[in-house]
């Protein structure tokens, strides 16, 4: 018999949110998923590295809380994938500290459309840019 292995599933686009919702989310997220890149837009965003640091923790600490409340013998194996949210302030600096810090992409919400976009260099992680249109997502990636 042939078996098809599968490699541990991503999410490439997860809101854990904050607060009381949070610690649910991640376990939800951590049971079908081995990993998921967050979104930066919570309050206030996350928009540089020591943001994204406090935030991955805040995901972890949430994680091993949310299983001992479901009484579960270990944590779920989970690796939160970090993202900035991108603004007009936002600095090459702040993207070599973000990647040094393990950002792995940066997302940008346009708010409509932008002159010189390719100013910033992305220090070679990724930009994400998403575009929402009543119905339906878009999201790209560009390296």
């Amino acid at each position: 018999m042939h078996y098809l292995v599968l490699p541990p599933f991503t999410d490439w686009h997860l809101h854990v949110r904050q607060d009381d919702l949070l610690p649910s989310l991640v376990l939800a997220s951590a049971r079908t998923c081995s990993r998921a890149l967050i979104m930066p837009n919570t309050i206030p965003p996350v928009t540089n590295a020591a943001a994204a640091v406090r935030y991955k923790e805040e995901i972890l600490t949430g994680l091993t809380a949310a299983a001992r409340q479901a009484s579960l013998q270990r944590v779920p194996a989970f690796e939160p994938l970090m993202t900035l949210y991108m603004t007009d302030n936002t600095t090459e600096k702040d993207l070599e500290d973000a990647k040094a810090a393990g950002v792995v992409a940066v997302k940008l919400y346009p708010k409509g459309a932008t002159t010189n976009s390719n100013t910033v260099s992305l220090q070679h992680i990724k930009l994400l840019v998403q575009g929402r249109h009543d119905s339906f997502t878009l999201t790209s990636s560009y390296r």
